[in-house]
């Protein structure tokens, strides 16, 4: 739904947000930082730039997201290789039983509110939570719930509460979190918007090499991030002519480059940082 809104990165951006969420294994300190997250989604090396644990999460995401658009239903087995703590929940039926409902007449953000309500762990939660939208049809990608910004204490108190017939705690925590990161998007992309007109009129001064240039920034506002070899392969052009438009870039404060390293690099679009950190609450 957001996407619509005219900026074209920003479904890449909360997808980037969601594998950074579920990086975050119920400890907020641990939260990967957003620049490993992209360059590993565009670094062709990416799998070396994870950590084990969040490796193990994004395989499982892109593969449950697969498996539910195919009208799949999720199982907690599946679940359990990266979350242990299924293998002894005492209301795994009733969990999965919440993840298989069709929810004909019934809203779909219900049935994840009640996904999240029913989990043992907040990064269970925040995936079923996600995928149960997925497989509700009201998203092709799964895009991550901000449930893990409610206090745990709150969290917790709300979910005991809603598992013994109270559904009012941990619905407004669950839509107030959901507002509450709606807004910040919605200003993030705000600043983003502007900053394209910023960003072309940067790019005046470069003469005939704005061309290229412009070229290069329409790809990284569909991508938001890229190499160099890509960019070439997406423009149909040299690789040296791709590298010297991203060193443009660079040089004009459009793009960044997140790896430090001298080779094999990836750059990231700075107008859609902004709207990243607001979707993944950082």
């Amino acid at each position: 739904m957001l996407a619509a809104t005219g900026c074209p990165a920003l479904g890449a951006a909360l997808r980037l947000a969601a594998v950074r969420e579920l990086t975050r294994i119920g400890d907020r300190e641990r939260a990967l930082p957003l620049d490993v997250v992209l360059a590993a989604a565009a670094d062709p090396l990416h799998d070396a730039a994870l950590p084990a644990a969040a490796l193990q999460w994004r395989v499982l995401l892109e593969t449950e997201e697969r498996r539910v658009r195919g009208g799949a239903p999720l199982t907690s087995q599946r679940f359990a290789v990266v979350a242990p703590t299924l293998a002894t929940y005492t209301d795994r039926a009733r969990l999965e039983a919440t993840w298989r409902e069709t929810g004909r007449g019934r809203a779909v953000i219900a049935r994840a509110l009640e996904a999240a309500a029913w989990a043992p762990a907040r990064d269970v939660a925040e995936a079923g939570a996600a995928l149960v939208l997925c497989a509700g049809g009201r998203t092709d990608r799964v895009r991550f719930l901000p449930f893990g910004d409610v206090p745990d204490a709150d969290a917790e108190a709300a979910r005991a509460a809603w598992r013994e017939g109270d559904e009012g705690p941990w619905t407004v925590l669950g839509l107030a979190a959901l507002a509450q990161r709606a807004r910040a998007v919605r200003r993030a992309l705000d600043v983003a918007w502007r900053r394209r007109d910023t960003d072309d009129a940067a790019l005046d001064a470069l003469g005939r090499a704005a061309i290229a240039a412009r070229r290069a920034l329409g790809h990284f506002e569909a991508e938001l991030v890229t190499t160099m070899p890509r960019l070439a392969d997406a423009l149909g052009t040299s690789r040296p002519a791709a590298a010297d438009a991203l060193e443009r870039l660079v040089a004009a404060g459009i793009a960044r480059e997140v790896t430090g390293r001298a080779r094999d690099r990836v750059y990231a679009y700075e107008a859609a940082l902004p709207v990243a950190s607001a979707a993944s609450g950082a």
